[in-house]
């Protein structure tokens, strides 16, 4: 019962987040075409979350958590890589006259 509620809940905010940025994204475009191709994504998005589509699927499996997980890694590696480059210690000028 508990995992049919996680599942629900999942699948409902997948849903409502795509629902958002859909409304979002039409507000900003101007062209027609480019309209025509966010209705056509849109569709294919709501598809993933027919009812008949999820029935007896299981959206919280091991491998998905993995997944998400090792995103969340590779983003906090890229980030420390990131700030160890931007703050690593820099030779100070006066240091660098005084060992002459």
């Amino acid at each position: 019962m508990r995992k049919k509620l996680l599942n629900y809940q999942y699948v409902h905010r997948q849903k409502s987040e795509l629902d958002k940025e859909y409304q979002s994204a039409k507000k900003i475009l101007k062209h027609q075409k480019d309209i025509d191709e966010l209705e056509q994504k849109y569709q294919e998005g709501l598809q993933r979350f027919d009812p008949a589509t999820i029935k007896d699927k299981d959206m919280l499996t091991a491998s998905h958590f993995s997944g998400y997980f090792a995103a969340i890694l590779i983003f906090y590696v890229i980030l420390s890589v990131f700030f160890g480059a931007f703050f690593r210690k820099k030779t100070n000028h006066q240091e660098v006259i005084n060992q002459e």
